[in-house]
């Protein structure tokens, strides 16, 4: 016998199915997410897991049309699939999208490899990689992997200008090298005019003289730039900023094989017109002959965040190089006015492995002197991030590094700063048993 309160509340309890599109849409991109996924819009961010997708798919009919498009929204051929010349699976998604081409207007990510090491290449191989351009026009992240040697740099730059004029809201380009050469920056400042470009990243800018400042025609409109492997000398540098008509975020990753002299002083100048507008600046390890005073940022009006490299500001005399002091006058440079945090990285290329004793009384004696100054100036500082992780492989220092971060934190956070740091390898229990 059905009791009349559960029977009301069958009656008037709403099935999934009467939900809208919108809503069930929302809840199967929850669902298919990967894990630990935010889920917010990002260059790096993971497929959606399309073994989930099946399965939502084989539910019902009404399911399958909402949950299969997910399958488009990142197309990512990466190595050993090859675009150009295409393998098969890059063939049948062409075919497909043919047979159905609203699906490819679902695609917002898209990333292909071309393997710079192909021989004998011909622009008929480029040519399934041309179709599927055409069928992607809603595309905003756009990554492409090689492709830039000698043998076909001309016909991915053919490519390229294909998704210049075709992918209309294209937001994020990442461009990466496979060879030692061939991705250089005369071809990267004369093609990539995209009015909708709002990031441009690029891995292994090799040096030529292929650029040249008088040939920039016009300003470009992307607002974040970010470089890693940076090879070019510091004149292209200095060409390379001066093209974005307004930067908000600019990185230039770690470097160790470029021979062209740059130091920190030398990107005030490179980055001067930007410094009612740049935002973030992250500058990482630049070669070991770089070492200078730091840059002058006390009038970026506009600058929040800093993240430099404990190894630009002054090496470890542990290592027979320089030890790194505290110098009057010149930390203050690096307080902008609006500077909210600053991180300083300790990270090195795999030839140098950080140690447990980098971490030191220097150190920590700096980033003491740099808040106390900080505070004197009223500044805006309100973080310090450390970046420290050591190899453990070379365990010995007097004291566990992470404590003196710690000391700094208990000493500073009741004055307004935050110190925090990375997680640490060892707890200091470890630390002390390995030590032993």
């Amino acid at each position: 016998m059905e009791l009349s309160w559960t029977r009301h509340a069958r009656e008037t309890s709403t099935l999934i199915l009467d939900l809208p599109d919108e809503i069930l849409v929302r809840i199967i991109k929850a669902a298919i997410l990967p894990q630990g996924d935010s889920g917010l819009d990002s260059p790096e961010r993971n497929q959606y897991d399309k073994d989930l997708i099946a399965i939502l798919a084989s539910v019902c009919q009404r399911f399958a049309c909402l949950a299969i498009p997910f399958n488009y929204r990142s197309i990512r051929f990466e190595w050993p699939t090859f675009v150009a010349p295409p393998s098969r699976r890059v063939r049948l998604l062409r075919d497909t999208l043919l047979n159905n081409p609203s699906l490819g207007h679902y695609c917002q990510e898209f990333w292909f490899y071309i393997s710079d090491f192909t021989t004998n290449v011909s622009p008929a191989d480029f040519d399934v990689l041309i179709d599927l351009i055409g069928l992607l026009p809603e595309v905003r992240v756009l990554g492409i992997h090689g492709g830039f040697s000698l043998e076909q740099g001309e016909y991915t730059w053919e490519s390229i200008r294909n998704c210049v004029q075709l992918m209309r809201r294209l937001e994020c380009l990442i461009l990466s090298r496979e060879a030692l050469a061939g991705l250089t920056l005369g071809p990267i400042m004369k093609e990539l005019q995209i009015p909708s470009l709002r990031k441009l990243r690029v891995d292994g800018i090799s040096q030529s003289d292929s650029w040249h400042s008088e040939n920039l025609e016009e300003e470009a409109d992307f607002t974040e730039l970010d470089l890693s492997d940076y090879r070019e000398t510091a004149e292209a540098l200095a060409c390379l900023l001066s093209w974005p008509r307004r930067l908000t975020h600019f990185r230039l990753g770690s470097y160790y094989n470029n021979t062209n002299y740059i130091d920190l002083p030398m990107f005030r100048p490179m980055l001067l017109r930007h410094r009612d507008s740049l935002v973030k600046l992250d500058i990482g390890y630049l070669a070991p002959t770089g070492r200078g005073t730091l840059l002058d940022l006390s009038d970026f009006k506009a600058l929040k965040e800093l993240k430099l490299s404990r190894w630009q500001i002054g090496p470890s005399g542990a290592r027979g190089m320089l030890i790194l002091e505290f110098k009057p006058g010149e930390v203050e440079l690096l307080l902008a006015p609006k500077l909210e945090k600053f991180t300083l990285s300790f990270a090195l290329c795999e030839k140098k492995m950080v140690s447990w004793s980098d971490f030191g009384h220097q150190e920590q004696y700096w980033l003491q002197c740099f808040m106390e100054i900080a505070l004197a100036k009223r500044s805006s500082l309100r973080e310090v991030l450390v970046l420290f992780s050591p190899h453990n492989g070379d365990i010995t220092a007097d004291t566990y590094p992470w404590d003196r971060i710690i000391s700094l934190h208990d000493a500073f956070k009741p004055r307004g700063i935050v110190v925090a740091h990375s997680p640490p390898s060892l707890s200091r229990e470890e630390w002390m048993e390995e030590a032993l």
